[in-house]
């Protein structure tokens, strides 16, 4: 919504702040105050630059006191995600401008609204406020001001020709754009992965500068095609790096991470920004990203799936389709076979099931007791992409979503009897086409070997050295016995295979011997001699 439409709403919730104030014994944590102080600092500071003029700051003042007033009486996962978008809002209290301030408090807005009276929303979810401006769920961070999503959005507004859409969202975007110089660009709020907010996205920019192309060919509002030229020029420089092959799009401004969906996307979008409003700049680095693209496309083929990005792990079966069909549509603008064979070669990784080949058997297993020692058969193999795979031994299953290589999973046959059993691989790639393999037997033991032990004393201090291949520890136990047969047993608890410790007997002359039991409970006795403790 636009700075009027927001400070008119905001004029009813200024009113009614009376009815929403918490109680004393409702109020909110102080551990949120800090946040909500500096938004107001950074408010007032922003005003006294000149950056927010003061009938915006009266509004976002407002929408500050109406979400912290809600937050304080709600509870739960509720809370949490209003929390945490009033956190996010106040993270770069000290840069508030328009734009920014805009996208932030509107955010707020469309967040306490929300959840004054719903719960939290599915994580990666999309929800439209009344502008058609797109917050995407993120948890424990509400509905954020998503610029890829929005884009989207726009782009599909204006090719179903839903034009009074198109231009109202579209307008909406260009008041949140944030200036840099003579570029516009778009922020997310919240920190992800290793970035931390505000960050931008050379994907995200490059899809503006179509959508705003595409807006102005079909609405004919030069702000959109001012706004298209802005959203471009944010992109050279920080929002591109150099690879060996070229240069590769960021797909977030804080990594290095050269993501194959967003090199293509972005390849897209920029020459139909470039065509559009006949830019020389964007076809040239439309251009380059293609040719650097061509030359990677072999890195991220797997022979059996993609790479999500380079170094990374595979692409979900969304971005597999994903690529692919954009392989499609490079090549079929240019009628070019090198992107069409591409895109058909992956596109056939979906009928393909996933090959399985055997690893040597595992080690036997000694289940009984679980003392956290070779309690897991080690079923190994390898997997030629992506899948589910479930592990059986005998008829114990375990699933997960494994990735492609050589792999070796654990898997805890239960507390059953010693000797053989069958071991079995299913694997379902993303696609649904299946495989299984047998493997070896695995082979369940119970131990029966005491361990081998020696000790000595060494005047006070007991030392021991045993040797036990199926015990992860000893029970050591000392027996004292003095000369006229009194006796007794002292624990010294669970021990390492090898050690040594101070014994503090009582006064008199201890005939000992230690005990150890392994794991099982198989027992041997060593004799070590006179203990001598003085009165």
């Amino acid at each position: 919504m636009n700075v009027i439409r927001l400070t008119l709403k905001l004029v009813f919730a200024a009113a009614a702040l009376a009815v929403l104030a918490p109680s004393a014994s409702s109020a909110p944590a102080p551990k949120l105050g800090a946040d909500v102080a500096n938004v107001r600092k950074g408010i007032d500071q922003a005003v006294a630059r000149g950056y927010l003029d003061p009938e915006g700051a009266v509004t976002y003042r407002a929408s500050l006191t109406r979400a912290y007033s809600i937050w304080g009486k709600l509870t739960g996962q509720r809370a949490r995600e209003l929390e945490g978008v009033i956190r996010d809002v106040a993270a770069p209290w000290r840069t508030y401008n328009r734009p920014r301030a805009l996208a932030l408090f509107s955010m707020l807005e469309f967040n306490a609204d929300h959840f004054a009276s719903h719960g939290p929303v599915a994580s990666g979810r999309d929800v439209q406020d009344e502008e058609g401006v797109v917050y995407r769920a993120f948890p424990n961070h509400g509905l954020q001001f998503h610029p890829l999503a929005n884009f989207a959005k726009l782009n599909s507004y204006l090719g179903a020709n839903r034009l009074d859409e198109a231009g109202y969202l579209g307008l909406a975007l260009i008041a949140r754009g944030v200036p840099k110089g003579d570029a516009l660009s778009w922020e997310y709020s919240f920190p992800f992965g290793s970035g931390r907010a505000p960050w931008t996205s050379g994907m995200a920019q490059s899809v503006a500068a179509q959508a705003f192309a595409r807006g102005q060919a079909k609405l004919g509002d030069p702000a959109f095609a001012a706004a298209a030229e802005k959203a471009f020029r944010a992109i050279p420089g920080k929002l591109v790096r150099s690879v060996p092959e070229g240069l590769f799009i960021r797909l977030y401004s804080f990594s290095d991470l050269a993501v194959l969906n967003a090199q293509l996307q972005s390849v897209v979008s920029l020459e139909d920004y470039a065509l559009a409003l006949e830019d020389p700049a964007g076809q040239e680095l439309a251009g380059r990203l293609r040719a650097t693209a061509a030359a990677l496309l072999p890195k991220f083929d797997t022979g059996a799936w993609t790479l999500y990005a380079l170094g990374a792990n595979e692409s979900t079966l969304d971005y597999q389709r994903y690529v692919v069909s954009l392989l499609k549509r490079i090549g079929a603008r240019d009628k070019d076979a090198f992107w069409t064979n591409y895109g058909n070669k992956f596109a056939s990784y979906e009928d393909v099931p996933p090959a399985l080949t055997p690893g040597p058997a595992g080690p036997a297993v000694y289940p009984r007791p679980l003392d956290g020692f070779r309690d897991y058969a080690e079923v190994r193999f390898t997997l030629s992409k992506i899948s589910r795979v479930t592990v059986q031994v005998g008829s114990a299953r375990r699933t997960l979503l494994v990735g492609r290589g050589q792999k070796s999973l654990d898997i805890y046959p239960g507390k059953v009897a010693a000797g053989t059993y069958a071991v079995k691989v299913l694997a379902t790639d993303l696609a649904g086409n299946k495989a299984e393999l047998d493997l070896p037997d695995a082979t369940v033991k119970v131990d029966t070997s005491p361990p081998v032990m020696t000790a000595r004393l060494v005047g006070k201090r007991l030392v021991w050295r045993g040797r036990d291949a199926e015990t992860p520890w000893l029970d050591l136990r000392l027996q004292l016995v003095n000369d006229y047969h009194q006796g007794r047993v002292v624990s010294l608890g669970k021990k390492p295979l090898r050690g040594s410790m101070r014994l503090v007997p009582k006064p008199g002359v201890w005939h000992t011997t230690l005990i150890a039991r392994d794991s099982t409970g198989n027992r041997t006795d060593v004799p070590i001699g006179v203990l001598r403790a003085a009165k």
